[in-house]
């Protein structure tokens, strides 16, 4: 004896399935994809792109500069909008890494931060303004609004805190933590009789960068040379 329980129950599947939801991707469906895993989304975003690669450019004529640069992204009106070259770098607010040409490995986070930076590396901002007049100095990390606001060269340095090293502008490998009003800051220093810069101390220093107290000596007893702010 045939059964027919079966195809009457795939008919009946089917005849359910018209009355349920239909499955879709998003509409309007993304328009912003373009070859080379390209992604832009703005008036003249990535607009002058040719052979990079895997950038992202979300906002008016972010990425706008972007030639051959890789792994770039872009969030915001005008971020990374002089990249021509550099990769891997990461700016998320208007204007964000605004004159990087080929700086890489550098991370922006907030209104104008690194916005002068042209081929500097390897620098973290986070915050309005922070590192907002670093162009060639690598390897900074600025963690505040106004946080190594002018630094343009030096390197190395490390600011945590609104205003933190607002007056550092060319000096290397320097600290600053911003704490109820006072800047922690080191200074550099040398043995007496000796030219070489042999070790640090720490001097708690005002927003305006004088000195609150006496400075705590690390190692042996030196003299102070000059702050570094």
């Amino acid at each position: 004896m045939k059964t027919i329980g079966r195809p009457i129950f795939i008919i009946f599947s089917f005849i359910c399935a018209g009355f349920l939801p239909q499955l879709q991707a998003v509409s309007p469906p993304p328009d912003g994809g373009y070859a080379g895993e390209n992604t832009a989304e703005g008036t003249s975003a990535l607009f002058s792109l040719t052979n990079g690669i895997s950038n992202t450019g979300l906002g008016s004529q972010a990425l706008f500069h972007n030639t051959t640069g890789s792994y770039n992204t872009a969030n915001g009106a005008l971020a990374l909008f002089s990249n021509t070259t550099g990769t891997l770098n990461t700016a998320t607010g208007e204007a964000a890494l605004y004159a990087n040409t080929i700086g890489t490995r550098n991370t922006a986070n907030g209104f104008n931060a690194l916005g002068a930076n042209q081929i500097g590396n390897d620098n973290t901002a986070d915050g309005f303004d922070a590192l907002g007049s670093n162009s060639t100095g690598s390897q900074n990390t600025a963690t505040g609004s106004y946080a190594l606001p002018q630094n343009s060269t030096g390197a190395s340095n490390t600011a945590t805190g609104y205003f933190a090293l607002h007056q550092n502008a060319d000096g290397d490998s320097n600290t600053a933590t911003d704490s109820s009003g006072r800047t922690v800051a080191w200074w550099l220093v040398q043995e007496p009789g000796l030219t070489g810069l042999s070790n640090i101390f720490m001097q708690p220093l005002d927003i305006a960068g004088n000195p609150l107290a006496p400075p705590a000596v690390v190692g042996k007893s030196l003299d102070r040379v000059a702050p570094v702010t």
